[in-house]
Order: C-alpha cells, then structure tokens, then sequence
C-alpha cells in the first residue's frame, strides 16, 4: 500500500520527493523484499530513481541503507561509475540481495 500511495501522489501533496517520503517510513532494518516492492512501485508510478549523488549520501548511513540504494539502482535502466562503485562495494546480504547484486555486476560487462 504504502508504494501505491508513494507512486501516485503528486511531490505537491506529498510536500517532498516521494524517494524521500519513502526513506522516512523505513525503520532501522527493513526486509529487502519489501523495499524493492515500494521502490518498484514509486518507479512505475512515473518517479525517477534518485541521482547518484542522492545514493551515495544514502548508502554512507549504514549497511542496511548501504543496501536499499543497491535495490534503487537495480530499477534504472543504465549504471554509472558511481553507482557500479556503489555495488560492488556494498556489504553481503541474504539471497536476494546477493542475487541482485550479481545481476548488476554482471550486466556492467
């Protein structure tokens, strides 16, 4: 639900990007799962992923943060250095982290 709502609000009523409206309802350690479905769901609602500077802010919170920025760039189209770096220097996760952190490394060849 929470995705619905994120992905077809307007910023206007939001009063913020919905990426951060997002961040601000996540607690110290969500399940991955969860936040892919949200992040997914703000991207088909029309909203850019957030820029590489935005990640790079994010991931340097903690691992788990280190993490949820991974699961953003998985939703864009193309990578950059920034975000390659981001990657492949974030720390191990479960099964579907690492299997979506595979799935980056390998498509930047």
């Amino acid at each position: 639900m929470a995705g619905l709502f994120l992905a077809n609000l307007s910023v206007e009523a939001l009063a913020q990007d919905p990426w951060m409206a997002f961040i601000h309802l996540l607690q110290t350690q969500e399940p991955l799962s969860a936040v892919l479905e949200v992040a997914e769901e703000i991207v088909r609602g029309g909203h850019s992923s957030p820029s590489d500077e935005w990640l790079v802010a994010a991931s340097e919170q903690s691992p788990h943060w280190h993490q949820y920025c991974v699961l953003f760039l998985s939703l864009r189209k193309e990578q950059t250095a920034a975000s390659r770096r981001l990657v492949s220097t974030a720390p191990k996760g479960g099964e579907l982290f690492e299997r979506i952190r595979e799935r980056l490394l390998v498509s930047e060849h």
